[in-house]
């Protein structure tokens, strides 16, 4: 066979390598599978540790982790290519962190403001970032809103905690800002997933998404109100952005006979946005 020709060819050293490496992938990889089983097998909103990617991150529910490491490190639908190496990006609803250190790792140099609300869920991303040692990130335990002013939390528990919303049991409260001052510079990428608030801060600051180069907004449709959706791509559109459109949950294949209310929510779009 070719191979037994082209073999002894090879130095041994250069072989004894090849094969080393090869090894060191593979033990890596099955540590990694075995980790994910031990997390996938952990109850809910139980609080844990974990070595991802080289860095030690503090989790508070394993499950949304999971979801979110798969959506950010796996298939990484929060990519963008900047032509500047240090971007100016604006994360609101931070969660613990990993879209930053997305971000962080893809861009080294970026700065990044990073807006949490949930109190308990904003303390793991402050310790996850200063564990990872990350530079130039800006973080505010806020939310964003049209106003300035404390309003009422659901906290959940993982990645869902909102503003409380009508019939939503509330168990505290956070002081809300605007999102206005900003975007007052340009703006590489602005990622929202404010469960809910994206329309209303949008409509706050559309005048200012002339300094938006691109923007990834998790649209939510809550079941018992009027959809937004109109609103919020008439906003886009008239900051000068193009869009397209992504289903957050797996698609309904008969949407009018099939109905599914997650959270009180009927719909969840991923909205990524960009200038011509």
């Amino acid at each position: 066979m070719l191979r037994d020709v082209i073999r002894p060819l090879i130095p041994r050293r250069l072989r004894h390598w090849h094969r080393m490496r090869i090894d060191l992938a593979y033990r890596a990889k099955s540590a990694w599978t075995a980790e994910l089983e031990r997390l996938r097998a952990l109850p809910r909103y139980r609080s844990a540790t974990t070595e991802m990617l080289g860095y030690r991150v503090e989790i508070p529910d394993t499950a949304s982790f999971l979801e979110m490491y798969d959506e950010i490190f796996v298939r990484e639908i929060f990519a963008f290519r900047s032509d500047r190496p240090a971007p100016r990006i604006i994360d609101g609803g931070a969660n613990i962190g990993l879209v930053t250190l997305y971000y962080k790792r893809t861009f080294p140099d970026a700065r990044v403001v990073a807006f949490e609300p949930d109190n308990a869920i904003y303390a793991v991303l402050t310790r996850n970032i200063e564990h990872w040692g990350l530079a130039n990130v800006e973080l505010h335990r806020a939310a964003l809103a049209a106003e300035e002013k404390t309003l009422r939390f659901m906290s959940e528990g993982s990645y869902a905690g909102r503003v409380a919303r009508e019939g939503d049991p509330v168990n505290g409260t956070v002081a809300a800002v605007r999102l206005r001052r900003w975007l007052e510079e340009p703006v590489d990428l602005l990622k929202l997933n404010i469960e809910g608030a994206e329309t209303e801060v949008l409509g706050d600051c559309g005048d200012l998404l002339r300094n938006v180069r691109r923007a990834i907004i998790e649209y939510h449709s809550f079941a018992q109100e009027p959809q937004e959706l109109s609103d919020l791509l008439s906003i886009l559109r008239k900051g000068g952005l193009r869009v397209h459109i992504n289903p957050v949950r797996r698609p309904l294949l008969q949407p009018l006979v099939q109905r599914e209310i997650v959270l009180g929510m009927d719909l969840q779009l991923a909205i990524y946005a960009y200038r011509p």
